[in-house]
């Protein structure tokens, strides 16, 4: 119970931090990736706790009538980082180290707990695209993966971005282009479709449908 928040179908940060290592382990293992993954030593960020912050959508539904509110969570890296974050749809295109490019401190700057969103605290969300590239120099492996993904990637694709040059993401219901040609044009390392299970019951028919790769 305490992977999950209680009011929310999603994974809490620390959830996603801890799989991102497993990840990284299995990326090494099987497709000689070379992450380094001291990077994700938990001594190596600090713990940003927003104690009661967090309602969520479950919990807006059945009200602070019945739901109590949760503590949210970040982990910010307390070393060096820079990126670049593009994402065409909100006409985003900044620089900067990790917390002024893949977190949105917006969410986070008071308590609404009906009209808010915490997890929106991450820049990358449910974007048709974006694009994330990391600029250090040292300790990134030079590799380029494609994520498939649903909001359950959300929290968990900018610690993985701290390890590797750079991340695509496509949101399938709402990119309009061929995921297929993308793939063939753009030739990731690596192609990841990372779903959670109750992204599995949709249309395979539709063209915007998840699964739907053409």
């Amino acid at each position: 119970e305490d992977a999950f928040y209680k009011t929310d179908h999603h994974w809490k940060t620390t959830t996603a931090f801890e799989a991102v290592y497993e990840l990284v382990k299995y990326l090494n293992t099987e497709f000689d990736f070379q992450i380094n993954a001291d990077y994700l030593q938990k001594d190596n960020y600090t713990l940003q706790i927003y104690e009661k912050y967090f309602l969520g959508s479950q919990g807006k539904k059945v009200t602070l009538a019945v739901a109590q509110p949760e503590d949210y969570q970040l982990i910010v890296p307390d070393f060096e980082t820079q990126f670049s974050v593009q994402i065409p749809e909100r006409n985003i295109d900044i620089s900067g180290d990790f917390s002024n490019t893949l977190l949105d401190y917006r969410h986070l700057q008071r308590i609404d707990y009906y009209n808010e969103n915490c997890y929106a605290s991450f820049m990358n969300r449910n974007d048709a695209y974006a694009k994330i590239i990391n600029l250090e120099k040292e300790n990134v492996a030079e590799k380029k993966i494609l994520f498939i993904k649903d909001s359950y990637s959300t929290p968990f694709i900018p610690y993985l971005a701290l390890g590797v040059r750079q991340i695509d993401t496509i949101y399938e219901l709402l990119f309009t282009g061929s995921i297929q040609t993308y793939i063939e044009e753009t030739k990731p390392d690596m192609v990841i479709v990372m779903y959670s299970s109750s992204s599995m019951s949709s249309n395979v028919e539709s063209h915007s449908a998840f699964y739907n790769l053409q």
